[in-house]
C-alpha cells in the first residue's frame, strides 16, 4: 500500500455522475430523440440520417459522430422539448424554431373554441411533435381560402371524430359538411396517409 500511495491522485470534489450511451438516428429536422425524457437535442443538419451516440448525464447531453463530438446541451427534462441550437438548422428550417404547442393553441384560440380544443386534440395525439406541428399549420392555413366561422364550424364537426388530422378538415371544407347540420352525420372518408411525409407541404 505504501508503495502505490505516491501514484493516487485526489478523489473528484464533486459527486459522481453516471454516464448513459445510447445510438440514435438524426431525423430529417436535423434533431436527435432521447426516449428517456421523450425530449429532442439538435445536431448540425449535415449529419441528418446518420446514425450517432448519444453520452448523457444528470446535467448534458454530448452526441459524436465518429468519436467526434458535434453537438453539446444541457439536459433538458421537459417531456417533448425541443433544445436547438440555431446554427444547426439549415436556412430553410430555422423558423421552425418557433413552433410550439403555444404557438398552434395561441393562433387556434383566435379562431375559436372548437378550432382551439382540435389543435390540442391533434397536438396530443402524435409522438412526433413535428408531425403534429405541420398538420396544425396546415389546418389554420385553410383561413387563407375560408372565412374564420367555417373553418370554426369544420373543427366542431370534426371533433365527432377519433383521430383528428388535417386532412379530416381538408375533406369536411371541400364537401361543404361545415354547412350541414351537425344531427345529420355523413360518412366520411378520410385518406390514411397523415404521416410526416404526407404532411411536408402543408405551410
Amino acid at each position: 500500500m505504501d508503495l502505490e500511495k505516491e501514484y493516487l491522485q485526489a478523489l473528484p470534489a464533486g459527486s459522481y455522475s453516471i454516464h448513459h450511451y445510447r445510438r440514435a438516428k438524426v431525423q430529417r429536422t436535423a434533431h436527435i430523440f432521447l426516449s428517456e425524457n421523450h425530449n429532442y437535442y439538435s445536431v448540425p443538419y449535415r449529419f441528418t440520417g446518420l446514425s450517432v451516440e448519444v453520452q448523457y448525464n444528470h446535467n448534458y447531453v454530448e452526441i459524436f459522430y465518429n468519436h467526434d463530438r458535434i453537438a453539446l446541451h444541457k439536459r433538458s427534462y421537459r417531456p417533448g422539448h425541443y433544445t436547438t441550437v440555431a446554427d444547426h438548422m439549415p436556412s430553410t428550417h430555422r423558423a421552425y424554431q418557433q413552433w410550439s404547442p403555444q404557438h398552434f393553441e395561441d393562433r387556434a384560440r383566435q379562431v375559436g373554441s372548437c378550432t382551439l380544443e382540435y389543435i390540442r386534440k391533434l397536438l396530443g395525439q402524435y409522438s412526433y411533435p413535428e408531425v403534429a406541428y405541420k398538420q396544425a399549420q396546415g389546418i389554420l392555413a385553410f383561413l387563407k381560402q375560408y372565412d374564420q366561422s367555417r373553418l370554426e364550424n369544420a373543427c366542431k364537426r370534426a371533433l365527432l371524430y377519433h383521430k383528428a388530422s388535417y386532412h379530416t378538415i381538408e375533406n369536411i371544407l371541400k364537401n361543404n359538411l361545415d354547412m350541414e347540420d351537425l344531427n345529420q352525420q355523413p360518412e366520411l372518408t378520410i385518406p390514411q396517409h397523415d404521416n410526416i411525409r404526407g404532411a411536408s407541404h402543408y405551410k
